[in-house]
């Protein structure tokens, strides 16, 4: 209860995260502003780009959240896990 996931954005990976079962809320942030989505339909998905921050919490006790990306997983060098950090890259790409 009250645990939080995510709290990372990735450099390419684009995916879609989908509620197989129950619920939870996917916090976006994309440098700028933060937008909350509800997960709680297994027929819908939520597409997030690459270097956009997330956060998922207020998962129900039956969650399960399914993530479909365009490529396998690359290791920690593909994240930024620390929000500054991930600021700063934006500010960069941004020139």
């Amino acid at each position: 209860e009250g645990a939080e996931r995510g709290q990372h954005a990735t450099k390419q990976t684009k995916l879609v995260l989908i509620a197989v079962t129950g619920s939870c809320d996917v916090v976006v942030h994309d440098g700028r502003e933060e937008k909350t989505y509800r997960l709680d339909d297994p027929t819908k998905g939520l597409y997030i780009d690459e270097m956009l921050w997330r956060t998922m919490k207020n998962f129900t006790p039956d969650c399960v959240v399914e993530a479909v990306c365009d490529h396998p997983y690359a290791g920690r060098d593909e994240t930024y896990d620390d929000f500054d950090e991930y600021l700063e890259a934006l500010k960069s790409r941004e020139g």
